[in-house]
């Protein structure tokens, strides 16, 4: 599993990240009137793949996309500072709420994600 940057000095922000084996360019936007962030998932070229995916905490980021063009595995946004709730728009950062990436995981919808999620929380 590991940890996939972000950053509050800005409430907009893009960059390439290797996940799986491929590229990928990352879009975050902090949403001022939900107080929420936002990601979009793209290729190097800026295709979008997925957009508009709320940071939701314990809740598997990819599953509800079939675009076999998405990285392989699960994204989960998980407190690592022993509070809950979503990110906002201090905390998500390293130490606090944090985004991580397993690519060995592969979802399968109702069965074993809800459990991955649970045994995550569990470790951090």
């Amino acid at each position: 599993m590991e940890t996939i940057p972000t950053f509050t000095t800005t409430t907009w922000y893009r960059y390439l990240i290797q996940l799986g084996g491929g590229g990928y360019l990352l879009e975050f936007v902090h949403m001022q009137r939900q107080d929420a962030w936002y990601m979009t998932i793209m290729l190097p070229d800026k295709t979008v793949i997925m957009a508009g995916v709320r940071m939701v905490e314990k809740a598997p980021l990819m599953l509800r996309s079939s675009d076999p063009r998405l990285p392989l595995g699960m994204m989960v946004v998980l407190h690592v500072d022993g509070k809950s709730g979503d990110p906002i728009r201090d905390n998500f950062k390293a130490g606090y709420v944090e985004l991580f990436y397993d690519r060995n995981l592969k979802i399968v919808p109702g069965k074993n994600s809800v459990d991955y999620v649970s045994a995550l929380v569990k470790v951090s």
